[in-house]
């Protein structure tokens, strides 16, 4: 998928682009900053994501903002500031160079662990609570993915308020600008359905209720996705694995 800025470019003459990771709403440019002499991270949604709302680079910006006001805490990974380049929204967050624990449980490094798994599991409920202290209402998108580790064994969340900006831009494009009516039983599996390509790749760890009116989650639905990957840690996969195709 075509990026914005290759490897080897500067963004505003000054972060040069090391490493680009791509993903299916978003783009990772890790970089170098020529002014503080750190190695960096670039967080930013594709360019088609902005373009199918109007209003999403306002929420965009203000969930960096909530990001960035946080507390510095050992298990978060910070975010340092907004740029906007091109018009496009980027937020500049500290790099984390031991990759995430979905890479630790899928090579077996805690296959039978379980003080790495207690240890990791701690550092990730302090973190949340942190985040819950400083006004972060819930996650919405807790994953080993969005979990990464340093290379001393340091786990920090990231992505903070990115789910939320495209769950209240999906509740936009389904209609949910009003009060909603009780779910119907099988509303969970329609939105599945319906929303492959914006949920299947996290739909094991989401809660049923995000499923429904992901608006009105709150830190309960990131108790669940806890519940979820300590399951994951201790059997190497997750509980269930959904393939909305099989189910249709």
């Amino acid at each position: 998928m075509a990026t914005r800025w290759q490897v080897g470019d500067r963004i505003r003459d000054r972060y040069e682009v090391r490493r680009i990771m791509t993903g299916g709403m978003g783009v990772v440019y890790q970089v170098y900053d020529h002014e503080t002499r750190l190695p960096l991270a670039i967080k930013a949604f594709q360019d088609q994501v902005f373009a199918r709302d109007p209003g999403i680079a306002e929420r965009f910006r203000l969930e960096a903002l909530a990001w960035i006001r946080l507390d510095a805490h050992q298990n978060l990974t910070r975010a340092y500031g907004i740029e906007e380049v091109e018009d496009k929204l980027l937020v500049v967050v500290e790099y984390v160079p031991g990759g995430d624990l979905d890479r630790w449980i899928k090579d077996g490094r805690l296959r039978g662990n379980l003080e790495r798994i207690l240890h990791f599991s701690i550092q990730l409920c302090d973190g949340m609570i942190h985040a819950r202290a400083h006004g972060i209402v819930a996650h919405r998108d807790l994953k080993p993915k969005n979990c990464l580790l340093t290379q001393d064994g340091i786990l920090k969340i990231t992505d903070f308020g990115l789910a939320k900006v495209m769950d209240d831009t999906e509740s936009v494009e389904d209609g949910q600008t009003g009060d909603r009516s009780e779910p119907r039983p099988g509303d969970a599996l329609e939105i599945a359905l319906t929303g492959v390509g914006r949920t299947l790749g996290t739909v094991t760890h989401k809660a049923p209720e995000q499923f429904v009116d992901a608006r009105l989650v709150d830190v309960r639905a990131d108790v669940y996705s806890f519940g979820v990957m300590l399951y994951e840690m201790l059997a190497g996969q997750p509980p269930f694995v959904v393939n909305p195709f099989d189910l249709a």
